[in-house]
């Protein structure tokens, strides 16, 4: 049976032309739409969603396309379960949740974005889905190569500044801008900043966001306090010997730490434990996501509240209205867009008022 890759090689255009060729009115030209389809023909080829029409509409009528999308989640680690991940699996979740609303299936596949070729997961052969939801961090190439296959895309959790996708994230800049205004309030001035990652653009906005809490309450930012860690070391003993020295050398001694995420802020929390510091009488902490453990860490953390659930459902209504503009003939066409969900600082017992001298504020 010929595929969808065997029609693309014969009109010689991209996979993702042939699919929005056979998936309906689209920016394609018509010279190249005659070409797609006088290939199929003399490969006998059928796409997918013709062979299955009768079961790919919506329960809440016309509109939407084929009944399948997917959920590709990049992994941070080998070792990072989705199942036990506990920032994406309420996304996941929501995902679910909007979907079955629609009436739709949802097929999951994980991939280590570090390890990640040029080999696609099955869900996206010969049109198996009709719309993709990429979730986590990913490089410009890696999500290059997912939109030869798939012609919608809609990201979650990871912005896209070339503004060539349309993604949903939580306002990374305005929850690290909360945390380090928190710790500024109670007196603290030498508030450190610990990332598990650099490339990730999740994570680069919660350091902007801490940055600018710190210049704008007039606070110098000192480069020592920034440390972002190696994404392709998962030893966690050289980020132990980094935050050691942070906390116990007089010209780098920070009274406080805004952590990237929730993990790494109660790692914080245990060096500090083991080197004798008290959170918070001594040290101040504040995360980031509010995952189910930051509330049972001891102290209970204080952190950014991120809403995963809807997360994934602003994922799906998003790749819900893009598939209803791709089977309207004529009518507006949607911008490309970033829908920033908002956050909220939860605070706990892990911050304190410093033990230094409270600074006056601008």
């Amino acid at each position: 049976m010929p595929s969808i890759n065997d029609v693309a090689k014969l009109a010689g255009v991209s996979i993702s032309t042939v699919s929005r060729t056979f998936s309906g009115p689209g920016t394609i030209s018509i010279l190249t739409q005659e070409r797609v389809l006088e290939a199929a023909r003399s490969l006998n080829y059928r796409p997918r969603a013709t062979r299955t029409a009768t079961k790919q509409r919506s329960v809440r009528g016309p509109g939407v396309g084929a009944d399948t999308i997917g959920f590709q989640f990049f992994a941070a680690t080998p070792e990072d379960s989705l199942a036990c991940n506990t920032f994406y699996a309420p996304i996941l979740a929501g995902v679910q949740l909007e979907a079955n609303a629609i009436g739709w299936h949802v097929l999951v596949h994980t991939t280590d974005r570090h390890t990640f070729g040029q080999e696609m997961p099955r869900l996206l052969e010969e049109g198996a889905i009709n719309g993709l939801l990429l979730v986590g961090g990913a490089d410009p190439p890696v999500l290059a190569a997912f939109a030869e296959r798939v012609s919608l895309i809609v990201l979650i959790d990871n912005y896209d500044y070339t503004m060539m996708y349309d993604s949903v994230v939580s306002d990374g800049f305005a929850g690290a801008y909360a945390a380090t205004r928190h710790l500024i309030e109670r007196g603290h001035r030498r508030i450190a900043f610990f990332s598990p990652e650099i490339e990730v653009a999740a994570f680069q906005e919660r350091q902007r966001g801490y940055v600018c809490a710190l210049i704008e309450a007039g606070i110098p930012f000192c480069s020592e306090f920034l440390y972002v860690f190696d994404s392709d070391n998962e030893d966690m003993s050289p980020r132990e010997a980094r935050l050691t020295e942070l906390l116990t050398t007089a010209e780098t001694a920070v009274t406080a730490i805004v952590g990237a995420n929730d993990r790494h802020a109660t790692f914080a929390m245990r060096i500090c434990r083991r080197l004798g510091l008290r959170v918070p009488e001594e040290i101040s902490i504040v995360g980031f996501d509010d995952v189910q453990e930051s509330v049972h860490s001891d102290p209970p953390l204080t952190t950014v509240r991120v809403n995963k659930e809807a997360l994934g459902r602003l994922a799906v209504r998003r790749l819900q209205a893009r598939l209803e503009e791709r089977e309207r003939a004529n009518g507006p066409i949607l911008p490309i867009g970033r829908h920033e969900l908002s956050v909220n600082l939860i605070v706990r017992e892990s911050t304190a008022r410093c033990p230094e001298p409270i600074i006056s504020l601008p």
